[in-house]
């Protein structure tokens, strides 16, 4: 863990700038082992404020998870969702099968306005230091027509807008929306994930080639903007995790793989 890691005056935004490591869990308990990182991206439901202000106080910045364009029946909020907020096109609802969840219009302001209580719940009253923004990517989904993803990259800024307004001091932090979002976000953000990063570069040249280009495109970011990159990988999915390790090196990004993010917790990852 970096020195000043542990130091409570300093504000967390400024702490995630120092940070060297972090962890993806969606399990509970395990606090010794993720207070072993320097930014621990958790499932808000799954601790208590205790627990969120003692892996604080430990050096860790405990960061919540938030599903910006997915909702479903298992999450709480769900039962403020309007049949408006529901993304359709051509006239259906887009169910994601895999999790149980409908993809959500974050161009209405409904369920924005939903996204920003959700945060304040995870910051103010649980007193998480940041948001992990999940399923932005869908916005580039390739079967959206151009004009339904240019609207959706609109609503993720007023979105961000919105957060950065009203939790000036927040950890903000984007997962994927590498191709396009990201050239728009960036300056409103602390930090972007690339997930499943291990399944690239395949044999695929052109998958090589996009993906030298993105580093070099996130390593400019880095230095415009002061963003903190983070590679996550799962080896079910991804394959070796060596890799990882190999391209953090290279580019300096932090990385973290797991073989689950809901029962395994990598602390080789940790460092020290």
């Amino acid at each position: 863990m970096w020195p000043g890691m542990n130091d409570r005056s300093i504000q967390p935004r400024l702490r995630f700038k120092s940070a060297s490591t972090f962890v993806v869990y969606y399990g509970a308990n395990r606090l010794d082992e993720l207070a072993m990182f320097d930014v621990a991206i958790l499932e808000p439901s799954a601790y208590s404020s205790g627990d969120v202000a003692g892996l604080s106080s430990r050096g860790c910045l405990p960061i919540g998870y938030v599903s910006v364009l997915e909702s479903g029946e298992h999450l709480p909020h769900h039962a403020r969702v309007s049949a408006h907020d529901f993304l359709t096109v051509s006239g259906s609802r887009v169910a994601v099968p895999e999790y149980g969840t409908w993809v959500m219009d974050v161009r209405r302001p409904h369920w924005r306005e939903i996204l920003l209580s959700v945060a304040g719940e995870i910051l103010d009253r649980q007193g998480f230091s940041g948001l992990f923004l999940d399923t932005v990517g869908q916005v580039e989904h390739h079967s959206f027509p151009q004009s339904l993803s240019l609207g959706m990259s609109t609503g993720v800024l007023d979105l961000l807008a919105g957060l950065r307004e009203a939790h000036p001091g927040a950890v903000l932090i984007q997962n994927l929306g590498l191709e396009r979002l990201i050239r728009h976000t960036a300056p409103l953000l602390d930090g972007v994930c690339w997930e499943a990063f291990g399944r690239f570069p395949k044999e695929n040249l052109s998958d090589y080639r996009w993906t030298v280009r993105k580093m070099k495109e996130l390593l400019r970011f880095s230095r415009q903007h002061g963003l903190r990159v983070m590679l996550l990988g799962r080896s079910d999915m991804d394959g070796s995790l060596e890799r990882l390790f190999a391209l953090a090196r290279w580019s300096g990004f932090m990385c973290y793989g797991t073989e689950s993010y809901s029962r395994a917790i990598e602390t080789r990852f940790a460092g020290g």
